[in-house]
């Protein structure tokens, strides 16, 4: 007998944990919605030493862009020049500052420290292609790699003399 007491409790105290989550998250859902970042988003996530007050320069420069287009050596594309040239220069400065924060804030963590660096060189897989088919000095293709490498080793070989 007690033992069905015990299970009737652990229903409702089951029932109402459920009833609960169910608040909470319908009241999550209408006040906190999760959204898709925009692209504009995207892209600021992608370079974090890009504050508001260089987008804001960003976007000062684009207009002015668009105003001197087609309108070479004029004043306004001088004026135009001189602020491109020391936005690009504050945006180098911008990375450089936000890079040395993170390295030094990061020099004891070597793990942390070489995930930064390989970001920061950009050690990505690059687009290595090598050649699917060669001609031969014999003026035969191949496809076979063993023979394109040594294909290319008698040619290189022979350059120097």
């Amino acid at each position: 007998m007690s033992q069905s007491i015990h299970h009737n409790e652990n229903s409702t105290v089951n029932s109402q944990f459920e009833t609960f989550v169910d608040i909470f998250q319908t009241v999550v859902n209408n006040h906190a919605p999760l959204c898709n970042a925009s692209r504009k988003q995207k892209r600021m996530r992608q370079k974090p030493w890009l504050t508001p007050g260089i987008y804001k320069s960003i976007l000062t420069k684009n207009k002015m862009y668009h105003k001197v287009y087609n309108k070479k050596n004029t004043p306004l594309y001088n004026m135009y020049k001189v602020y491109r040239n020391n936005l690009s220069r504050i945006i180098k400065v911008a990375k450089q500052q936000y890079y040395y924060t993170l390295i030094s804030s990061n020099k004891n963590d070597t793990k942390k420290l070489h995930q930064i660096l390989s970001d920061l060189i950009n050690l990505k897989c690059k687009n290595r292609s090598q050649p699917s088919k060669i001609t031969t000095a014999s003026g035969a293709e191949t496809h076979v790699p063993v023979e394109i490498a040594n294909e290319f080793n008698s040619f290189f070989s022979k350059v120097g003399e």
